[in-house]
């Protein structure tokens, strides 16, 4: 009881704190140098949250993402590597990556589906990379895991990656409960951006056997970005994960939440 107590005051604390963030109308970029808007850095600062790489969620129990209207651009959940091999991000950079021309170095940038011959209408079964490699991500759920598969020219397939569903699990606990902050508009005043919200979708209660289903509908996708620094000297080409992670899909993500998560509120 005190835990459903404690979620049921969190969750009205989410809808007072945005009321207050909404009534004070614009708010100014709290991270200007950030050339991608910086709009989910000023969303979690109206919230009082520090800047952080931490496991556990941003706010009291809730992850707090903000999302552009009309958005076209996948929404990222949260980062994850594969369990299997030990230094993935570097095998799957020598193996499949591309190398840069204008500066020699080899990345790995790719968006996998899970879709499969009965669910293929949701996206394309496999990804054909640089006409040469045909991969897709396979869930088993027999062995519970996601597996990264590669066809071969035979027809044959081999398992290049894995992923254990504990510890996509674990990794997803972050996000058990989350705030989706709606930006409907952008300005800028001399020369600085500002940024207003008008609504939030409140999500809580993650059911993990619905967030693997919407793998095998498209709806959810694994967006590898594994990329190597330039610089220093003593870094350069050495692997720089740029946040490979699940990632929602933007047609109708607030309908693929309300199938992932038990409960959900809009609150303007």
């Amino acid at each position: 009881m005190e835990n459903e107590n404690q979620l049921k005051n969190n969750r009205q604390l989410a809808i007072d704190t945005f009321r207050e963030i909404k009534n004070k109308g614009w708010h100014k970029n709290s991270k200007q140098v950030n050339k991608n808007g910086g709009h989910g850095n000023t969303l979690e600062h109206c919230f009082g949250v520090r800047e952080n790489n931490l496991k556990e969620p941003d706010w009291y129990n809730f992850e707090i993402k903000s999302v552009p209207k009309d958005t076209k651009s996948m929404i990222s959940l949260f980062s994850s590597i594969p369990d299997y091999p030990d230094n993935s991000g570097q095998f799957l950079i020598d193996k499949y990556g591309r190398v840069d021309p204008d500066d020699g170095l080899r990345r790995f940038y790719t968006t996998l589906r899970g879709t499969e011959e009965e669910t293929k209408e949701y996206g394309t079964v496999w990804t054909k990379l640089f006409k040469k490699h045909d991969i897709k991500i396979r869930i088993s759920m027999e062995n519970r895991r996601m597996n990264f598969i590669e066809r071969q020219i035979n027809g044959s397939e081999t398992i290049e990656a894995y992923w254990k569903f504990d510890s996509i699990k674990e990794k997803s606990l972050k996000m058990t409960d989350i705030i989706f902050g709606n930006l409907s508009e952008t300005r800028k005043i001399d020369g600085e951006s500002e940024f207003y919200w008008d609504s939030i979708d409140v999500f809580w209660g993650l059911d993990f056997d619905n967030f693997i289903n919407e793998i095998l509908h498209a709806n959810i996708q694994f967006d590898f970005r594994c990329g190597v620094y330039k610089s220093p000297p003593e870094k350069r080409g050495k692997l720089h994960d740029r946040g490979s992670a699940f990632r929602l899909k933007a047609t109708n993500w607030v309908e693929t939440c309300k199938r992932i998560w038990k409960f959900h509120e809009h609150i303007e």
